[in-house]
């Protein structure tokens, strides 16, 4: 007689991750709102009912569809040029997604840079880089940017 042994390989790195995240109730629901928001943004020629620059000048100011003086032309109204609401907050996404997506490649690529450079280098550099001062200045300077811009 042979024995076999049969052993259960551990989980994958993706599987485990998602075992985790999928416990935490408000992760879920925030990926699936992230989802939702990037088909819309992605599908905003197909979805959105008017031009998003197109003006419609018998319209200014025309109330979202729940409120009295409301239609279903322009679902959530239109702006002070008489441009759809709906439409230009679908095609808005697209523009807000790639400068997120632009701003969290400039701070990746910058963080690498530093963390390899910190990583590699000796003496004043390593030390420099690894300092509290880095750390606790970075906030400081954004508080300070921050307080410039409102005057």
């Amino acid at each position: 007689m042979s024995s076999v042994s049969t052993q259960i390989a551990p989980p994958g790195r993706l599987r485990e991750f998602w075992n985790y995240f999928s416990e935490n109730r408000g992760a879920v629901i925030g990926l699936w709102v992230f989802g939702i928001l990037l088909v819309l943004a992605i599908l905003a020629p197909v979805i959105a009912p008017h031009s998003p620059i197109e003006q419609y000048r018998d319209h200014f100011l025309q109330p979202p569809v729940w409120e009295d003086g409301g239609s279903w032309e322009f679902i959530l109204g239109t702006d002070p040029t008489g441009r759809d609401m709906l439409s230009r907050l679908l095609y808005g996404a697209r523009f807000s997604f790639f400068i997120g997506l632009v701003v969290v490649a400039i701070a990746a690529t910058g963080g690498i840079l530093i963390g390899l450079i910190a990583g590699f280098a000796r003496g004043w550099v390593d030390t420099l880089i690894n300092s509290d001062c880095i750390d606790d200045g970075v906030p400081v300077l954004v508080g300070l940017m921050f307080g410039w811009l409102d005057g």
